[in-house]
């Protein structure tokens, strides 16, 4: 893998990734991005959060295999096959939770047990057929609760949401902590129609905690944006890094 600066705008920078094989599937870009921010010498404490069927942490363990990854999975049926698959990996954890700014009992939608689109927000995509007919109770925690009671506070490497519309309010409750996080990967797209929440949301609250933002393509192209514009408020489902500017990597 090769990367190089295509061209700046003085707005966003475009970064090409060249790379020496077919075009990699979606989980292994986003990690390649990743990696380039992580020291590959450092025990790494990584949360995952919508685990789904484990792509994401796949791929982590390819390059960094002794890190130390907790997954969040808060569909039963999903987090026991995550406990099976990772049965034999002792640096890899799995929780039955959701992640919220807020803790209780709540309520998972989705379109079938194996739905990857599985949300808190209680939505519909007609013109594609999505109802969210399907309930599940769940129990919602909050990170920063877990971070200080399970984990007291340790810095964190990376966090990934890709929670269907939430993954602001899990960002919203760490923001008093955010210095002692070096990475968050999130997602922004049709979900957050459903949820009221804009891109404009996750600008403000990096921009005020000394993150810079990147946005993912699936084309091995990594943009960094230095400017808020309406035009960043593009419904469809993409993913983004929030990089700390004092990041020790």
């Amino acid at each position: 893998m090769k990367v190089k600066l295509l061209h700046t705008t003085g707005k966003q920078d475009l970064i090409e990734t060249i790379w020496d094989k077919p075009e990699p599937a979606k989980d292994e870009i986003e990690v390649k991005f990743v990696s380039r921010f992580l020291n590959l010498n450092k025990d790494l404490l990584i949360i995952d959060v919508g685990g789904h069927q484990g792509s994401y942490t796949d791929e982590l363990l390819k390059i960094f295999p002794e890190a130390n990854i907790i997954i969040f999975e808060p569909s039963l049926n999903k987090y026991k096959a995550l406990i099976d698959k990772y049965k034999d990996k002792k640096n890899v954890s799995i929780e039955n939770f959701a992640l919220s700014n807020i803790s209780g009992k709540g309520k998972l939608y989705s379109n079938s047990d194996s739905d990857s689109l599985a949300t808190l927000y209680k939505r519909e995509e007609k013109n594609r057929d999505r109802f969210f007919s399907h309930e599940a109770d769940i129990e919602i925690i909050q990170l920063s609760e877990y971070w200080s009671k399970k984990l007291d506070f340790q810095k964190i490497d990376l966090i990934k949401l890709d929670i269907e519309g939430s993954e602001f309010n899990v960002i919203k409750d760490l923001e008093n902590y955010l210095e002692k996080i070096n990475l968050i990967q999130f997602e922004f797209g049709e979900a957050n129609i459903g949820s009221r929440i804009f891109f404009k949301d996750f600008w403000k609250i990096f921009s005020e905690n000394n993150f810079s933002i990147y946005r993912y393509t699936h084309k091995g192209h990594l943009i960094q944006i230095y400017e808020y514009s309406e035009y960043d408020e593009f419904f469809r489902y993409t993913n983004y890094l929030a990089v700390n500017k004092n990041i020790n990597y």
